[in-house]
């Protein structure tokens, strides 16, 4: 939701969420849980393909356009035939622009047009929605870590390496790319002063990285300046994340 509202604000887009018929309650109960591993089609059918096809339908929509690409397709059921980029499904036609673009494509796009990447955008996950619940029964949180870093830097890709081979969600934030030294060490005072400052102040704890954030907490860093051999630890992390 928070990602939505930051490509609404972006964009200014004209927005309506729809909702699936049966509550997450309600499809682990008829169809147990975890069905987004134990049948990622239906899932996918059940939590996004009818809302999509009941909003549509409500305003007599005749075609569509989509980032649906070729990658994404083993996680869907469409019954017949292979995936074009103009075809007629449910009475609607289909307007694939993205299908066959490649993840190197779409990072490109981002990158030149500085938009925001989706926060559960990692290699784990097939889709954003199994990421989301996933990512909340696995860690019992309702954000994604964000991992301030900067080109090259070995702490922070220590860091990425160690949440990706955890399962842990996160999204990097390049302070050479998306974000600068200033808007990180505001972020950090404007939601945490009280933490920082009880940790010897922005001049102590914001001018080293990775700097990770958990939603409007800001976790601080995992690199110990003074220890140039650290290594990370899922124990290092989960104190942060437990403060």
């Amino acid at each position: 939701m928070a990602y939505m509202a930051q490509m609404d604000e972006l964009l200014d887009l004209n927005l309506t969420v729809l909702h699936p018929t049966l509550s997450v309650q309600e499809m682990n109960a008829q169809h147990g849980e975890k069905l987004w591993v134990t049948n990622p089609k239906k899932y996918n059918a059940i939590r996004k393909i009818e809302p999509i096809l009941r909003g549509l339908s409500a305003v007599g929509t005749e075609a569509m356009l989509s980032g649906f690409r070729a990658s994404h397709a083993s996680q869907y059921d469409y019954g017949h035939g292979e995936l074009k980029r103009f075809e007629k499904r449910n009475g609607i036609v289909n307007i694939l622009p993205l299908l066959h673009w490649t993840d190197t494509q779409v990072d490109h796009y981002l990158e030149t047009y500085r938009l925001p990447r989706h926060p559960l955008s990692f290699p784990k996950w097939e889709t954003h929605g199994m990421a989301s619940e996933a990512a909340i029964q696995q860690l019992n949180v309702n954000e994604v870590i964000e991992v301030y870093s900067a080109q090259g830097c070995k702490f922070s890709l220590q860091v990425q390496d160690f949440l990706q081979s955890s399962e842990m969600p996160f999204t990097v934030l390049e302070l050479d790319i998306d974000w600068g030294w200033k808007d990180l060490q505001y972020r950090a005072m404007k939601c945490c002063r009280h933490d920082v400052e009880a940790k010897g102040g922005p001049h102590k704890n914001l001018v080293q990285l990775p700097q990770l954030f958990l939603g409007n907490r800001w976790l601080g860093s995992t690199h110990d300046a003074n220890d140039s051999t650290y290594p990370v630890s899922l124990h290092k992390i989960k104190r942060l994340l437990d403060a």
